[in-house]
């Protein structure tokens, strides 16, 4: 528990682990006074346990209540505030302004003080800019390119046969992500649930997810990002790689054997050799860069339609994905889609 508030506090307020600890004293008296202790566990996503770490007491529901009521309305003045000037900024006419929340492909997701908060539309990732470096631009969804080039279905003879591709369990801590991979595998014709679970609590339901839906292929994803101002080979320098490479253990604990459960780990810079160790069959990201949206989905579906027991090309596999190589690796695997006949 202790170290799980310095990592926080490490990441939100930018000080070492050790001048975190020190801090501890000086919250436990901060932490007495209702508002402060709101402020603060708001600020750096403590939970109940975490909070109680500093005072005895839980902060009362209704002040929670009372304070979460201030901070909305705070916030939505400041998101038309912000809406409004970004709206002018770009020459905007009335008819044309942006609604930022229901714009399927806009990129635009919050505002924070005179930051506008932008989230990826192809790449999984999160980031900030100032309004007047913003620019208007037009989005083109290429979803189906990548349907029509992936899925290589010629060697099929309908006539005799009938197949069962293997089944796709989607775990994704971004549902918008979620939701497009789910219309990527239906185009597809690829059998797929999906689920959408903050990547801080993937490791505590992953079991009961894979009990209930029994995949043949999981996919364990969201976002994730590196301090590349420390070292990368320490996990504890990225934002999710530890909840993604938990729940590869969960999942191994639940089916050891890597040909029959093929698990798809992690996002954009994640630790890639830890994803591997941990018993993903792929994972990202080799060179810590960013991946797209539907890389992990491009792999799966690969998988699942084509005949079992075949050797995947795994090079050839990889350079389907958006960024090849650089973006996600893994081990070379069997194909798991069952022939039958007659059909």
């Amino acid at each position: 528990l202790r170290d799980s508030i310095a990592e926080k506090m490490e990441a939100k307020m930018h000080v070492s682990l050790k001048t975190a600890y020190t801090m501890f004293p000086y919250f436990e008296i901060m932490f007495q006074d209702d508002k402060t202790a709101y402020e603060i566990s708001s600020f750096l996503e403590l939970d109940d346990k975490e909070i109680k770490r500093f005072r005895k007491k839980k902060i009362p529901k209704k002040f929670i209540e009372k304070m979460d009521k201030e901070r909305a309305k705070r916030r939505a003045e400041e998101r038309e505030k912000m809406k409004n000037a970004f709206n002018n900024s770009i020459n905007l006419s009335s008819d044309e302004t942006l609604d930022f929340k229901t714009n399927k492909e806009e990129s635009i997701v919050d505002f924070k003080e005179d930051l506008v908060i932008l989230k990826g539309v192809d790449i999984r990732l999160y980031a900030d800019a100032k309004v007047d470096d913003l620019i208007k631009c037009d989005y083109q969804n290429k979803d189906e390119e990548f349907v029509r080039n992936i899925i290589v279905r010629d060697n099929m003879d309908r006539s005799e046969y009938f197949y069962l591709p293997a089944k796709i369990l989607h775990i994704d801590g971004d549902r918008d992500y979620l939701n497009r991979c789910l219309e990527f595998y239906k185009k597809a014709n690829v059998f797929a649930v999906g689920e959408y679970v903050n990547e801080n609590d993937i490791g505590n339901i992953i079991l009961k997810l894979l009990k209930k839906y029994k995949p043949d292929i999981l996919i364990v994803t969201g976002h994730d990002s590196i301090n590349k101002s420390k070292d990368i080979n320490n996990i504890n320098n990225y934002k999710n790689s530890k909840n993604f490479v938990n729940a590869v253990y969960k999942a191994r604990e639940y089916e050891k054997s890597h040909e029959k459960l093929v698990i798809i780990a992690g996002a954009c810079q994640s630790d890639y050799e830890a994803l591997i160790k941990a018993g993903a069959n792929f994972a990202s990201s080799p060179k810590r860069i960013n991946i797209h949206a539907l890389d992990p989905a491009i792999i799966a579906i690969n998988l699942a339609f084509t005949e079992k027991d075949k050797d995947i090309n795994l090079i050839d596999l990889l350079s389907k994905t958006k960024y090849g190589k650089d973006g996600i690796g893994g081990l070379k695997s069997k194909s798991m889609m069952y022939v039958g006949y007659p059909r």
